[in-house]
């Protein structure tokens, strides 16, 4: 049986990362004004749209006088900024979950493994041992669903 992950998460250690995971979620300065339905019917800004709104505000900007008088180049540029700062976020907690999600994985294929071979020995010893007969049934549930 080969062990793909070895390691410990203290109590202390959970503690110290839920702080921090709280502490991002208190430092993000947004809360969402419109519901998802709002949301999912607007257009997004993409990777391509990047290029199209820096050119954007450059223009906004040269251009102010002739801008709608609702068209705010400091909510433009507060956006953008705020858009950059978000996607460099987005990054490296994308990489922390992936992380997380790799080694949660591999502790499932572990544990599995020993579980499978503690199952394999009981359903070998109920074969000369009655009383282990139902503790077997009852782990061989799971292969049942």
């Amino acid at each position: 049986m080969s062990n793909l992950i070895q390691g410990v998460i203290t109590p202390a250690q959970v503690t110290i990362m839920d702080t921090a995971v709280q502490a991002i979620k208190g430092g993000l300065p947004v809360i969402p004004m419109a519901s998802g339905k709002e949301i999912k019917a607007k257009q997004k800004l993409g990777n391509a749209g990047i290029s199209y709104v820096t050119k954007s505000a450059a223009y906004g900007e040269t251009y102010f006088s002739i801008m709608p008088k609702e068209y705010d180049l400091t909510e433009v540029k507060e956006d953008r900024n705020l858009y950059d700062a978000l996607t460099s976020l987005e990054v490296k907690l994308g990489e922390v979950y992936n992380m997380v999600q790799v080694m949660r994985t591999m502790a499932g294929i572990d544990v599995m493994s020993h579980a499978n071979s503690g199952y394999e020995a009981l359903k070998i010893a109920a074969k000369s041992n009655a009383s282990l007969k139902a503790v077997v049934d009852e782990l061989g549930e799971f292969y049942k669903k």
